[in-house]
């Protein structure tokens, strides 16, 4: 061997650049779709389909299936972290000097009715990561509501149930609710609250 050469690794050239673009490529789609995964789920909620993230990223199908193995995870996935989103919305509200202003802001976010599904509220649901995420939210949500109650801003008779039940409903039947333009939902969503209201 040529003592010239020795040492050194000889790499084709036109393999380095390459694997960089595909990664960065990957990296790139991988975060498009994630990120209209969350757009398209604060849309839709459960009828989220591949599609719709392929359209609203501007990528294929095939591209959302590399992050997203199957609607149903991806289904589960958000719904994990709407509800953890729900969560912490509630812990933070019960916190606030202006109790009723939090409260409402919490509960206006659609986190929790977009992604608790009736069957995923069922009492006999499976302990899935998206029914302990829910159980998580739920009870934040009920510590915000003891919290309104003792301070006198909340009927003493209002329960969790009571709530979910009617954000539930709102938000499955209005078509295509986005939280950053709520528009028809918070004229809904006024009347419910001042039901609750002392």
């Amino acid at each position: 061997m040529d003592t010239a050469m020795a040492g050194r690794h000889i790499v084709p050239m036109s393999t380095t650049p390459r694997v960089r673009s595909r990664r960065a490529d990957a990296i790139r789609n991988e975060s498009l779709v994630r990120a209209a995964a969350e757009r398209v789920f604060t849309r839709k909620g459960q009828a989220i389909l591949m599609e719709d993230v392929a359209a609203e990223a501007g990528v294929s199908k095939g591209t959302v299936y590399n992050v997203f193995a199957s609607r149903d995870g991806m289904v589960e996935i958000l719904t994990v972290a709407a509800l953890k989103v729900a969560a912490a919305d509630y812990r933070a509200a019960a916190g606030a000097a202006d109790l009723w202003g939090a409260l409402t802001a919490a509960i206006l976010t659609p986190t929790l009715g977009l992604s608790a599904s009736a069957q995923l509220m069922d009492p006999a649901a499976p302990r899935t990561p998206a029914r302990l995420a829910l159980e998580e939210a739920m009870a934040a949500l009920n510590a915000l509501l003891d919290t309104a109650k003792a301070a006198g801003v909340v009927r003493p008779e209002i329960q969790v149930g009571h709530l979910t039940t009617l954000f539930c409903g709102l938000y499955g039947v209005l078509p295509n609710y986005d939280a950053r333009a709520p528009g028809e939902a918070l004229a809904y969503a006024d009347i419910i609250l001042r039901g609750i209201r002392t």
